[in-house]
């Protein structure tokens, strides 16, 4: 398992690398937090960091996702060593407490908040939690290796300076009263053509708080002021006018943990997108009516997925960034007998919890998710009443109940409409079976801004995978061939990708294989389970380690040569590493491959 968190200015990022080697001993938890110096993602010796707290959390204290304290904490030691002994069965979450990761061996940073993108491939449980966390689900005895923090180097915020602003105001740029409305930007000309481009905003939901109404920017009436918390607070622009949305109180709603959904709709592809959201913070979180922000961010390019780089501007570990999403409280939770939570994370109308926003890349749409994270009207989740240091009494805790009024603003949206030449015109793409191959073909003209072709599968479990890449040439015809397609039906797709980082996607073709000769394939390679399919009359499947010796083996009869026959092998006995699967076939073919367990 894998996750990457890339942290703010001070570039560096957080890799969470998993692997699990089994033993027959107590369970055990344990590995390095470390600083990778050559980001080869792996524990070198000399690279590990000292006096990192490292949480063990109990999942069965939890709210949907936060828990409510450790059930053990560690300090790694000179060599970046941690690690949790006698752990029973049940389910555990990981994790690093962020505010402990001061560290002048950081490459110079002070602080290791959580920033930019992560990848979670967890193998042994459903992970949900976008927060660098790990879930463990405990239900045998064995030894859980290597579970290790590695902080490697980012890039850091991206430079540009967009053409064009949209600015709330109190006249025809206001957002009062409305649930959607769309606003002129300034006319250009788009490649010869002239163009009136136009930017809406729309939200789901409306909320009353303090007799005022929102979402809404430019209201003279509003109690907080035109420009809350915006002004001088450390956005992009100094003198913002905000779209506020405040949530909450008497509009609480526990469905979806409160969501309100805002969603930003440009006319016209735009790039170079950069805007702030400031406020994301947290209020008592500790307390039984406390609350904390939690907002997540997308960018659209049509239906395609665009992620964008969120920095923390301040030097203060106010907020954890993950991919994509913002929480207002680094280090939530840490309710134990020895800490109390401190207000001053509490941004009112301070300079905290500020979060700059940036899309590179070509986007037509931008969601914004602002949903409310605290343990909240979740029985098995204790809370505490009166602010008190330390939690030592069971009288002092609370069920939780409704949080008072929250809310975070949106700063002015900085733009550049995209006017480029398109990557390229695809004239025709084919796929054609030949045999237990796929041969593709394409035909493009206008690819002066073309950099590549990426050719991409959909694999079994729904994903693209890049299969090769091709730069353009001066003919515009094209060919590749799928040496090891899935057998039946596969799906292929091209990814004009254009030199300044934008794309396009051809449409979908599809070419069967025929699946009733003899062979075996690996689902999912590398994977931490063995599963196996299998075509034509296999009689027996055999797997074997490097040295030869057998590892587990059956007699096996696929009653459907032609659809295929999937197996699987308990891979729990099994340590990390390359593995040999070997199939039978009733008329004498064996056929082997090889497995890489992780």
């Amino acid at each position: 398992m894998n996750k990457f968190i890339t942290a703010p200015v001070t570039g560096i990022a957080l890799c969470f690398i998993l692997f699990i080697q089994t033993a027959k001993s107590q369970s055990a938890i344990s590995g390095h937090v470390f600083n990778d110096l050559n980001n080869n993602q792996v524990y070198d010796p000399g690279e590990g960091l000292q006096y990192i707290n490292v949480w063990l959390m109990d999942k069965a204290a939890v709210s949907p996702y936060y828990l409510v304290y450790p059930v053990q904490t560690a300090v790694s030691a000179a060599d970046g060593v941690y690690s949790f002994t006698n752990v029973g069965n049940g389910n555990y979450q990981v994790r690093i407490k962020l505010s402990s990761t001061s560290n002048a061996m950081l490459n110079g940073s002070k602080h290791g908040v959580i920033s930019n993108s992560i990848s979670d491939n967890n193998p042994y449980t459903a992970d949900n939690n976008p927060n660098g966390l790990t879930d463990l689900d405990i239900s045998t005895t064995n030894n859980y290796n290597n579970i290790d923090f590695a902080f490697i180097s980012s890039p850091a915020a991206p430079r540009f300076t967009p053409e064009n602003r949209f600015a709330f105001d109190n006249g025809a740029n206001s957002f009062v009263n409305v649930m959607t409305k769309t606003f002129a930007l300034p006319a250009q000309n788009c490649r010869g053509v002239n163009t009136s481009p136009t930017i809406t905003f729309t939200t789901d939901r409306q909320c009353m708080v303090s007799s005022q109404l929102y979402p809404q920017a430019g209201d003279n009436l509003n109690n907080n002021g035109m420009t809350w918390p915006g002004t001088g607070k450390g956005g992009f622009y100094p003198d913002d006018i905000t779209l506020q949305m405040n949530f909450g109180q008497s509009c609480y709603n526990p469905a979806n943990n409160d969501r309100a959904t805002l969603t930003i709709t440009f006319s016209n592809l735009v790039t170079d997108v950069r805007f702030s959201i400031y406020d994301i913070d947290c209020v008592n979180p500790q307390l039984v009516n406390g609350s904390i922000d939690h907002v997540k961010i997308t960018g659209f390019n049509g239906s395609n997925t665009v992620m964008p780089q969120i920095i923390l501007p301040q030097m203060i570990t106010y907020n954890t960034v993950s991919g994509n999403t913002v929480s207002g409280w680094p280090d939530y939770p840490d309710n134990n007998i020895f800490n109390n939570y401190p207000d001053e994370f509490n941004s009112g109308n301070a300079d905290h919890g500020d979060a700059n926003i940036y899309f590179p890349s070509v986007i037509d749409r931008v969601v914004i998710e602002y949903e409310e994270y605290a343990p909240v009207l979740i029985p098995s989740v204790k809370k505490i009443l009166l602010p008190v240091t330390p939690i030592n009494a069971e009288s002092q805790w609370g069920t939780p109940t409704d949080p008072g009024a929250r809310g975070i603003s949106i700063g002015s949206i900085g733009y550049t409409l995209y006017c480029k030449t398109l990557a390229a015109s695809l004239l025709s793409f084919e796929a054609k079976a030949a045999g237990q191959q796929v041969n593709l073909q394409w035909k493009s003209s206008n690819e002066q801004q073309l950099q590549q072709y990426r050719i991409e599968r959909l694999s079994e479990s729904g994903s693209w995978m890049e299969l090769g890449s091709i730069k353009p040439v001066a003919a515009g015809l094209y060919h590749f061939t799928d040496k090891h397609p899935l057998k039946g039906t596969n799906q292929y797709r091209l990814v004009m990708l254009n030199n300044d980082g934008s794309f396009t996607l051809s449409g979908i073709r599809v070419a069967v294989i025929s699946s009733t000769a003899n062979d075996i394939s690996i689902l999912n390679n590398p994977s931490s389970a063995l599963n196996i399919m299998l075509y034509g009359d296999a009689v027996r499947l055999d797997v074997f380690d490097v040295s030869g010796q057998l590892i587990s083996g059956k007699a096996v009869h696929n009653t459907n040569p032609a659809a295929g026959m999937k197996m699987s092998f308990a891979a729990t006995e099994m340590n990390a590493g390359f593995y040999f699967v070997k199939a039978a076939f009733a008329n004498g073919e064996t056929k082997t491959v090889k497995f890489v367990k992780n």
